[in-house]
């Protein structure tokens, strides 16, 4: 790796290289897990969703805390299981 050369450091805000959460867990799972929990609870009236929508909730949280980019990394992994020794 080479040295810096003085005059060209860029400082990168955090926000550029973190993936974008709400409530903790990646963007789109999130939209897509409350979006169906609210039309299931509240359209269906089927109240037993909440504590379901709660524990998938939680499982998201805990894996996101583990890997920030697993949607991400689970994508890929589906499109390239051609791939894979069966």
């Amino acid at each position: 790796m080479t040295a810096p050369v003085d005059g060209y450091e860029v400082p990168v805000h955090r926000a550029l290289s973190m993936p974008r959460l709400v409530a903790g867990i990646p963007r789109d799972v999130g939209v897509i897990l409350f979006t169906v929990a609210a039309a299931l609870a509240f359209g269906l009236q089927s109240w037993w969703t909440l504590p379901v929508t709660l524990v998938l909730y939680l499982a998201a949280l805990m894996a996101t805390k583990y890997e920030p980019q697993w949607p991400e990394m689970l994508r890929r992994a589906l499109r390239l299981k051609s791939f894979y020794r069966p």
